[in-house]
């Protein structure tokens, strides 16, 4: 999320690491606007914000994709059952699939528990194999059976069958009306795996989310959140965190059901699985629409953040980040209310230096969103509370393009805003080196950043543009003109035209026309 400055000129005057800015006064505070109100042009602020907050779901999502399947498969085994070693041909599982169907009844349960163990297989189950053996018309016979152990066996069947492509997911989808109707089983091993199998279904795409909703899983799913039996809490926010997930989730339902009493229990109940879960679901919950960001904080969520900011597990502390940062998008009273909390700001503090690299990336981001408020009071906590020394470490560090692009937006916020107060500082930790360094990288939002930082720095700060010159500068802003975006072109373009044009003499030593070789090439005539 970023913010446009406000086009006052400040003066400031300081050293940095051998080269010397000077901010002389300006009278021309008018032409400075217009400059800046041409370049806003091409950074595209609206457009920005709106990219910051759809990044929300988007960030980690491979991570977050392969935990999801991971989880999708840890099914458990039976007493005395083991899959170490289990072999199997297409043949024999015909044959299961014909004991199932007309077998006796202790058979029909050994061939269930069969088939059942060779879908939990982690590595290649024979998908493929169950569902062209004849299996889904048999556990459609099956699952409808008054026989308790039938349907648990035929569920975790399901479960598993769900975890392969889209089309065989495809092939359990009818199933998802039997599977509710067991959420409100008597039987909590049934409910629970019925809860892995709706998950299942609703994380393969969003249509088969929506169809798994329209046959009713969320209010019983949200009830089960209520449950006494931990594992039972853990899978019901994982299912319901698959049934939010995805574009256009229509989250009315999820706050119809009263689903924020129960999550805030499960906040405060200790159990740091189940808080994982909750946590994630509530990435989800809180990624769209202010008013249901209202309703949880009304219900206490504020309240907790900063406790679970003190959490020593990563999949709590990336979770509660991301909630952070989905509050801080929405308005400046949300950033008000966050930035106030006790101890908030310290608690990311902590996160944003801490060893582990997905905490200070996602850290960066909630900063950099907080910075990007319309409220210099707001940045001036931000400085005041010294952030501005660890961002601009981890910029001038090589923690890879994510982490310095994350935290190139939130120092852009920091200093190029509310008339570039804090440009001076955020200069004298070295950063104009950085900006431009990463100015060529293949990222055209890194990039347009980083042109904006030198923007802003050439046009306030007099020396500026030798700066520029004595690390090289042009080039890197030259970079950006070709096999880039149109945009990026066109911003470089100006940049060097209006700071290095003809008129520009940059301290330059002048050389007679017939001796030119020491100077830069591409002022060479």
């Amino acid at each position: 999320r970023r913010v446009h400055g406000d086009g006052s000129i400040h003066v400031y005057a300081f050293g940095l690491s051998g080269m010397q800015f000077d901010f002389g006064t300006s009278d021309a505070a008018e032409k400075a606007q217009q400059r800046k109100s041409a370049f806003k042009k091409g950074l595209d602020l609206e457009s920005s914000s709106t990219k910051r907050r759809q990044v929300t779901e988007g960030l980690r999502k491979e991570k977050r994709e392969k935990q999801l399947m991971s989880k999708r498969r840890k099914t458990g085994l039976d007493q005395g059952e083991v899959l170490e070693g289990l072999e199997y041909t297409t043949e024999q599982i015909v044959e299961l699939v014909n004991k199932i169907r007309s077998g006796r009844p202790d058979e029909k349960v050994v061939a269930l528990k069969s088939l059942r163990m060779i879908t939990s297989l982690e590595d290649e189950p024979p998908i493929a194999d169950v569902i062209e053996s004849g299996a889904i018309p048999v556990l459609a016979e099956m699952i409808t059976a008054p026989n308790e152990q039938y349907r648990l066996e035929c569920t975790w069947i399901i479960t598993n069958l769900a975890t392969g492509e889209s089309e065989q997911t495809q092939q359990v989808l009818p199933f998802a009306p039997y599977l509710i109707s067991f959420l409100s089983s008597n039987s909590t091993p049934l409910q629970e795996q019925a809860l892995w199998a709706l998950g299942n279904i609703a994380a393969d795409s969003p249509e088969t989310r929506d169809i798994v909703r329209a046959n009713g899983a969320v209010l019983p799913a949200v009830h089960l959140l209520r449950a006494k039996i931990p594992s039972l809490v853990r899978v019901a926010a994982w299912a319901l965190g698959n049934f939010a997930r995805g574009p256009n989730p229509k989250l009315q339902e999820f706050f119809a059901a009263e689903i924020a009493e129960p999550l805030m229990a499960i906040l405060q109940s200790g159990d740091a699985a189940a808080i994982s879960e909750v946590c994630w679901l509530l990435t989800y919950l809180t990624a769209h629409e202010e008013r249901f960001v209202d309703i949880l904080l009304h219900a206490g969520l504020g309240n907790v953040l900063v406790p679970l900011l003190a959490a020593d597990s990563i999949d709590i502390l990336i979770p509660v980040l991301r909630i952070i940062g989905n509050i801080s998008f929405n308005s400046d009273d949300k950033i008000e209310y966050l930035i106030t909390l006790p101890g908030l700001l310290e608690g990311l503090a902590k996160t944003l230096t801490a060893e582990h690299r997905g905490l200070r990336k996602e850290t960066s981001w909630v900063l950099s969103n907080v910075a990007g408020s319309s409220r210099p009071s707001h940045v001036d906590m931000l400085v005041g509370a010294g952030f501005v020394g660890p961002l601009t470490q981890l910029l001038n560090a090589n923690h890879g393009i994510d982490i310095q692009r994350e935290v190139a937006i939130a120092l852009f916020n920091i200093a190029c805003t509310h008339g570039c107060k804090y440009l001076p500082l955020v200069l004298e930790h070295n950063t104009l080196p950085s900006f431009l360094r990463l100015l060529p990288q293949r990222d055209d939002e890194l990039s347009k950043i980083c042109l904006g930082f030198v923007d802003h720095t050439l046009r306030t700060v007099p020396t500026a543009a030798q700066n520029v010159m004595q690390l090289d500068g042009i080039d890197a802003i030259e970079s950006v003109q070709f096999n880039r975006t149109d945009e990026l072109s066109r911003m470089s373009s100006e940049i060097v035209d209006k700071y290095f044009g003809e008129d520009f003499n940059g301290g330059e030593v002048s050389l007679p026309v017939e001796d030119n070789s020491a100077l830069p090439p591409w002022r060479r005539q």
